[in-house]
């Protein structure tokens, strides 16, 4: 079945098949009043009346348009929804046709979208549960699945592989923080952002969202009444190891962003003390200047690490009698001395100011 013009217009597939949808016009409007007979002569309660009237009925170029309203209201009442499809058909009993309502609603949502649906029929179609905008219509499905997780996870910073209700919402939710990927008009990107913050302000953090998680559900437990001391490696919660993960943050504390270590702040975690350092070496009085370097380049690894020394690097130790003596032994031993062209010269000794080199 093709769609009827109406409004002068025409739909993508109505060119030409005008007739057998309205009653043949004779010579002095017989058409029209052969539609309205018809209307008369139906049996129907006050309130249906009522909204035919609503519909203009009575302009001639409505009634196709009414037509296409009862096939929405016939979809709905079959099916329990007005979300119509493209390829959706129903079966007009009175009229005995199979009707196209799919693409009489896609003519109505490029009107809509267009500004040029008349305010009286959005306001009939509205009537029905009618979605305009079937993407809208899906993210605003998407939002119940996501106010779901969050009441079940206190977050919606969910793993890729999360599924609720047979919702991808953690796939869903990876996407959705991709640049762009809100919607490519920025009024309908910054209103459905401003939906996920409503549910969560931290569904897209600035950091890994792994670690959001974590900490999501780490405030969560202590405000139900737990402790830091409580939460040991291997209590979890909704599959993540909250123990492990608050065990390791204090020592993690110089690879964070100045936020996140206010929100471990908040939570009482803070950074680990520095390591103490070994006691310094102590050299004998009297030393000789071997026994000297060794404790040099003992202090110095002990304190550094590996033993790489740069190339002017002094060590000072002190001996057991408290004096300080400065050793530039560590570099001459562990790094190569540069080749010069005057291989007989003796080598530079460094010897920091103030200090016997012996």
């Amino acid at each position: 079945m093709k769609l009827p013009k109406e409004d002068g217009g025409s739909t993508d597939d109505d060119q030409g098949q005008e007739e057998g949808e309205r009653e043949p016009a004779g010579e002095h409007g017989e058409g029209v009043e052969l539609a309205l007979l018809r209307f008369s002569r139906r049996g129907r309660d006050a309130e249906e009346i009522a909204r035919l009237v609503r519909t203009r009925v009575l302009r001639p170029e409505s009634t196709a348009w009414l037509t296409g309203l009862k096939a929405v209201r016939a979809f709905a009442a079959e099916q329990g929804h007005a979300n119509v499809p493209y390829t959706a058909t129903v079966h007009l009993g009175d009229q005995n046709v199979t009707y196209p309502v799919g693409q009489w609603v896609a003519e109505q949502r490029r009107a809509w979208r267009s500004g040029d649906l008349a305010d009286w029929r959005t306001e009939l179609l509205a009537e029905t549960g009618f979605v305009f905008d079937p993407r809208d219509q899906a993210f605003a499905e998407f939002l119940d699945v996501c106010a779901l997780y969050f009441a079940e996870h206190h977050t919606l910073a969910a793993p890729r592989d999360a599924v609720l209700a047979g919702v991808a919402v953690g796939e869903r939710l990876h996407q959705a923080r991709k640049p762009g990927d809100l919607g490519k008009k920025p009024d309908r990107a910054e209103s459905r952002r401003r939906r996920l913050e409503a549910i969560d302000p931290d569904w897209n953090p600035a950091w890994p969202v792994a670690w959001q998680r974590h900490w999501a559900k780490a405030r969560w437990l202590l405000s139900q009444g737990a402790t830091l001391a409580e939460l040991q490696p291997g209590v979890s919660h909704g599959g993540d190891d909250i123990g492990t993960w608050l065990a390791e943050q204090p020592a993690a504390w110089h690879t964070l962003t100045e936020d996140q270590q206010q929100r471990l702040a908040a939570l009482g975690v803070h950074p680990a003390c520095p390591p103490a350092l070994a006691a310094a070496p102590a050299v004998p009085a009297g030393a000789t200047r071997w026994e000297i370097n060794l404790a040099a380049a003992r202090q110095f690894k002990a304190r550094e690490g590996p033993l790489r020394v740069p190339q002017a690097h002094i060590e000072t130790v002190t001996d057991t009698e408290g004096l300080r003596t400065g050793s530039g032994w560590v570099s001459s031993a562990v790094t190569p001395a540069p080749t010069t062209e005057n291989t007989n010269s003796p080598p530079t000794r460094c010897a920091k100011p103030g200090t016997s080199d012996y």
